[in-house]
């Protein structure tokens, strides 16, 4: 175990060196204006100073708006979507699976935007009644459920997403070409998906399945399962995450992505990809910069232990901040 003054120092030596770094490091901003700002350590302290209050504020403006309840725990979410941008619609079949947490659960409460319209709701297959309002909706269980018991509910809906906070959705365009991504903090996940949008109440895995235009990549969450051309003029991505996840972190990008990989040596013998998804016009600025977090996961790795989804990936979707 290090003791506290060499980590302290070995912390100063990556903020002096790696000061640009966002540390989340989830998805890439526009990736010009990312490379090419420094910042002095104070100023770095004013900035992230003022970005945790601003969160802490929307973070507590936002909660109120949840209305999922606590008497089920999601285990795992399938979405199966199909996005277009000509127009600019989804359709989706979004799967959860949780268990109930009190005896005799007749009726749950779940989160959606009413921008997006529900067409049916099944319960282990069997439809059932279901209220929608503003942004969420009431669902009448096929039976009552004790404690433990696990629930399968389906939901179909369709519509044009809307987007709050950060920006949970939006369709848009890069170089003329339709750019479609999500981010959902904190509270933005029912902008688009059915779910428990509880960041606390996280599943256990999830997988997220894709229909787009078949020029498109999509860029999601954990492992890249399959990529099938339904020779119609669309291809279907599937992504699937076995590590616990909030609802606000699974997220989907879609363009004509460029595609490079580099590989994070953590043993003599094993590597981890490093997946870029980016624009096409920011290709050799990307090629060029982002090799540089091969460095910074071995600093950070040797500091705090592993990079803890290595056995997935580690991965970059370039979005529209």
């Amino acid at each position: 175990m290090r003791d506290n003054s060499e980590i302290q120092n070995r912390l100063r030596q990556i903020t002096k060196k790696f000061s640009h770094l966002s540390i989340t490091l989830i998805v890439l901003g526009s990736v010009s204006p990312v490379y090419s700002q420094q910042h002095t350590p104070v100023r770095d302290k004013d900035f992230f100073g003022s970005e945790l209050n601003r969160y802490k504020a929307y973070f507590n403006r936002s909660v109120s708006s949840v209305t999922a309840e606590d008497r089920i725990d999601v285990t795992y979410y399938l979405l199966n979507l199909r996005i277009t941008t000509s127009p600019d619609y989804l359709r989706g079949d979004v799967l959860i699976k949780a268990k109930s947490v009190i005896d005799g659960l007749s009726s749950i409460t779940l989160d959606l935007m009413n921008s997006l319209t529900i067409d049916s709701v099944l319960v282990s297959g069997s439809p059932v009644a279901f209220s929608q309002s503003s942004s969420m909706f009431e669902v009448t269980l096929d039976r009552t459920y004790n404690k433990g018991e696990l629930i399968n509910i389906e939901i179909f809906y369709q519509g044009v997403p809307g987007s709050s906070g950060f920006g949970s959705f939006r369709f848009s365009t890069h170089s003329s070409v339709p750019w479609v991504w999500s981010l959902s903090e904190p509270y933005g996940a029912k902008d688009w998906w059915p779910c428990k949008d509880h960041p606390h109440d996280k599943a256990d895995s999830s997988d997220m399945i894709v229909t787009v235009d078949s020029s498109f990549r999509v860029g999601s969450n954990g492992v890249l399962v399959s990529v099938v051309n339904n020779l119609d003029g669309t291809a279907t991505f599937h992504w699937k995450e076995r590590h616990p996840i909030s609802t606000y972190l699974i997220s989907v990008a879609i363009t004509n992505y460029a595609q490079f990989t580099n590989w994070f040596h953590y043993t003599p013998t094993d590597s981890m990809p490093v997946l870029n998804y980016v624009l096409p016009e920011h290709l050799s600025d990307a090629q060029a910069n982002l090799p540089k977090i091969l460095d910074m996961l071995k600093i950070y790795s040797d500091l705090f232990g592993l990079y803890p989804f290595v056995d997935e990936k580690y991965g970059h979707s370039e979005f529209g901040w």
